[in-house]
């Protein structure tokens, strides 16, 4: 059950800028009172990624999708740069591909559009939260996908923020219209979640830790002591 002082849970996930913008990523992520960014990218941009403390998660496109054996040599390959790595997110509409090939490879955690399926799920999760397990080892997360954009987002290029009550959880994809990193739509998410971060309305961890977030959301344990116990 549900109750007013329960903080938010806010999973934000930002794509890489090219290996030599780099340095625009130190910048929006320079502050440590700002919240967590949940990093991603695709095979090149992980094997460039000089910060091995915080692993990304990797970006799987269509055409990697859309064949078992090049979704295995990525992954595989994706691993060797970062061993730490278990989350990934699925570029586009797309859902996730193939959930027991990924379980296999050490993913946890995917960031997709749609859910895989339509089997009925192996283990609960709290009520409202847009996230299923249908593969043992493996949680799909949707994205916020907001049906409409406010003029307001549109006219200054924000990423949409959705608002939360207290308990519930969204993941927010801060990719730009072109599919690429802006530091400038980055650093507006940030310093609008960070008000609320700083108020103990919302919490802000990655992507890889919605596993245990699912665990002790589904117990008596309240969110706000999900960071404290980790």
């Amino acid at each position: 059950m549900r109750t007013p002082d329960q903080p938010a849970i806010c999973i934000l996930c930002v794509p890489l800028p090219t290996s030599g913008d780099f340095p625009l990523a130190a910048t929006v992520d320079s502050d440590r009172l700002s919240p967590t960014i949940s990093w991603y990218g695709s095979l090149d941009q992980l094997g460039a990624w000089p910060d091995s403390e915080q692993p990304p998660a990797i970006l799987i496109d269509p055409a990697t999708a859309s064949s078992r054996r090049e979704l295995r040599r990525v992954l595989r390959t994706a691993r060797q740069a970062a061993p730490q790595l278990r989350a990934a997110v699925i570029e586009g509409e797309s859902g996730p591909p193939q959930p027991d090939l990924m379980v296999e490879e050490g993913i946890a955690v995917v960031l997709t559009s749609r859910f895989s399926g339509t089997g009925r799920p192996r283990r609960p999760a709290p009520a409202g939260w847009p996230c299923r397990s249908v593969q043992w080892g493996l949680w799909e997360l949707l994205r916020h996908n907001p049906t409409a954009n406010s003029w307001r987002a549109k006219l200054f290029q924000q990423t949409p923020v959705p608002r939360l009550g207290p308990g519930t959880l969204a993941a927010i994809d801060a990719v730009a219209p072109t599919g690429n990193f802006e530091s400038r739509r980055v650093k507006s998410l940030l310093a609008r979640v960070k008000g609320q971060v700083a108020s103990g309305r919302l919490i802000v961890p990655k992507l890889e830790e919605l596993p245990s977030l699912v665990c002790r959301g589904s117990s008596s344990q309240t969110p706000s002591s999900i960071l404290r116990a980790a």
